[in-house]
């Protein structure tokens, strides 16, 4: 019956497309019936491929610039690929109630104001690999831009893999969505971070964040990863972060791992709680206090995170401007608040704080040093090869030697697991994690408490 459906949209779409001329070309039915590669070079081919491209077929983009590209069509079998060089760059791609697409390579451009490089709603199966999203503004850094990288609402299966997103407002807002994988990819040049509400089955896995530029002078306090509960009846569900690399080690204010519900803070309760939290191997090096924050989850394991205060952190207040704000110099920390259940393992931070509202949290194995006392502060426990720096350090840094009195107890992230070296580089393998992430998300019962571990 759907595919019935599908042919008769498809026929619809052919007759609205005669009255503007997108009619297949002879050479897009040949590679039709082969069910080969169609090549495009301009925006008008592009859409006629997207139009008349049966399943399993690839359209291959030429270098150079494409108009918005807007995608509404279910894909009844193999997924069609839209490829391409960096070089090819589309303004603007947006998939509303669309399904069964990957696109592979090419570059991604959001346009001025708000509007988005990537923008998926109603969709599903969709996927996104070694492609680059970028804002517009001609600033080399992301100080002016308005533009988010992409936005992912209502949607289901869907993979950000191996890409890049830079020179934008906001890495990405994620909302409502089922079946969510973020693996391997380069997050940089940004003032926000990824922005989750009410999506349930979702991994950020294997991404670097680096080189966050905040504006001070409006007040921005930015966050690499936020899950939040505002306005919605329930938190997210069925999430790991794991192996991220949150580099922060310039004197700015950038938290790294922030759940949080609005309510709670509020001292009201919440409309809804998050559930079933695992993060794990995550190393980040900063100077915000939220190195890893969590409220109002219910089943939370943090383990093998590496939290560590840049020489910022215990430098204190520098004032950008005199309307702005300070970089504040805290000290990192992990924070519990308001868990039912949870345990925090082989973790090395420098501050660690489970506030009397948690019950039934756990806490073994940790190593909480002191970062305002020098030699503490710049290779604690003298877990490292030498002494950390200020700036963005690479990952090797941050590799705990197995000597040490850390290394011997196991604490501390692997850094090989950690950041986009160690991502999954199956595609195929992902979109198959989505879907079962998105079926098992939805079998929960999200009207009753999640019971602890036996």
């Amino acid at each position: 019956m759907k595919k019935r459906i599908i042919t008769v949209a498809v026929l619809l779409a052919g007759v609205g497309a005669m009255a503007v001329g997108l009619l297949p070309q002879p050479s897009l039915l040949a590679a039709q019936a082969r069910g080969d590669m169609v090549d495009v070079a301009d925006g008008t081919a592009l859409q006629n491929a997207v139009m008349w491209a049966r399943a399993g077929s690839t359209i291959r983009l030429a270098a150079g610039e494409y108009p918005l590209l807007v995608i509404k069509r279910e894909v009844d079998g193999a997924p069609i690929r839209i490829i391409g060089p960096r070089e090819a760059r589309i303004n603007q791609l947006q998939f509303m109630k669309a399904a069964g697409w990957r696109v592979e390579g090419l570059t991604l451009v959001g346009g001025i104001g708000k509007a988005m490089p990537l923008d998926i709603a109603l969709s599903k199966n969709i996927m996104l690999t070694g492609v680059k999203l970028t804002g517009s503004t001609p600033d080399p850094g992301p100080r002016w831009e308005e533009s988010n990288g992409m936005v992912i609402r209502a949607s289901e299966n869907i993979v950000l893999a191996l890409s890049e997103a830079t020179h934008v407002k906001q890495i990405a807002s994620i909302r409502d969505s089922w079946g969510v994988v973020i693996e391997g990819n380069h997050f940089t040049n940004s003032r926000e971070g990824l922005m989750v509400r009410a999506t349930h089955g979702m991994v950020i896995r294997h991404n670097l964040f680096l080189g966050w530029e905040p504006r001070f002078d409006i007040r921005e306090h930015p966050d690499m990863i936020q899950f939040f509960t505002q306005q919605v009846p329930t938190g997210s569900t069925m999430v790991t972060i794991e192996g991220n690399y949150l580099s922060a080690g310039l004197d700015r204010a950038i938290q790294a791992i922030f759940i949080r519900s609005e309510a709670f803070e509020a001292g009201r309760e919440p409309l809804g709680y998050h559930r079933d939290f695992t993060i794990r191997h995550n190393v980040y090096y900063g100077s915000s206090r939220h190195g890893i924050s969590i409220s109002s989850v219910r089943g939370v394991v943090v383990e093998n995170n590496t939290i560590i205060g840049s020489p910022h952190a215990f430098v204190g207040n520098t004032p950008r401007d005199p309307k702005g704000r300070s970089s504040v110099g805290w000290q990192p920390a992990i924070i519990a608040a308001g868990i039912s259940w949870g345990r925090l393992a082989n973790n090395i931070t420098a501050l660690m704080a489970i506030r009397a509202e948690s019950v039934g949290m756990s806490e073994t194995n940790n190593f909480v040093y002191k970062p305002r006392v020098l030699n503490d502060g710049v290779n604690p426990g003298k877990s490292f090869a030498k002494p950390l720096v200020a700036g963005d350090l690479p990952l090797s840094a941050f590799a705990v030697l197995p000597q040490s009195g850390n290394g011997k107890a196991g604490r501390g992230a692997d850094i090989r697991r950690v950041g986009p070296g160690a991502a999954i580089r199956d595609p195929d393998a992902l979109m198959r994690e989505a879907v079962a992430l998105t079926a098992a998300a939805r079998r929960q019962d999200l009207t009753t408490d999640l019971p602890p571990p036996q």
